[in-house]
């Protein structure tokens, strides 16, 4: 929900900085339809993380 959003756009931000100071360009970091894709992504992955640790039981 809402910490990870801002979890995800503090390190969007952290990672526009690092590049700046390597001169690098990564231009899908401005982008927000890759912004809306990368989120869903990690909203997957995070689904998958919590129904593999349910499959596993208590040990």
């Amino acid at each position: 929900g809402f910490v990870k959003a801002k979890y995800l756009k503090d390190l969007i931000e952290e990672t526009k900085i690092y590049l700046a100071a390597k001169n690098q360009i990564f231009l899908e970091v401005t982008d927000p339809l890759w912004l809306g894709d990368l989120s869903s992504v990690t909203d997957i992955i995070e689904k998958l993380n919590n129904l593999n640790l349910e499959l596993q039981g208590k040990d």
